[in-house]
């Protein structure tokens, strides 16, 4: 009886450590902790083109719609962005860090703005 009892409390911590790694670990917890702390963060899953990305950026929301190029090999060829704000205002130079980020992954995409206007620096 002791014996079974010890098997069932180990099953259920190890179920429990699963859980909790596998809590701290999601992705989207990552993001909303970045949007929180005002940081650079992209969450997109690269291996799903015709899924949307979402990224942040000093609190701000965006989300980005990626197309594909229609030969034998996809490949991300055009983005477009826009904010979840309506009419959000960033300087312009921002909006290079961000379309750099975007960049390192899909190097060959080109990146169109939606709703988002660029102030001078």
């Amino acid at each position: 009886m002791i014996v079974l009892i010890r098997g069932f409390i180990l099953i259920l911590l190890i179920y429990l450590a699963y859980n909790i790694i596998k809590y701290i670990t999601h992705p989207k917890r990552r993001f909303e902790y970045a949007r929180r702390r005002h940081q650079l963060y992209l969450l997109d899953e690269k291996d799903q083109i015709q899924k949307n990305f979402l990224l942040t950026y000093k609190g701000m929301v965006f989300e980005g719609e990626k197309f594909t190029n229609p030969s034998s090999r996809p490949q991300v060829v055009s983005i477009f962005i826009w904010p979840h704000q309506e009419s959000t205002i960033i300087p312009s130079h921002e909006v290079k860090i961000l379309e750099q980020h975007i960049l390192q992954q899909y190097p060959n995409a080109h990146i169109d703005w939606k709703n988002v206007q660029a102030a001078p620096k």
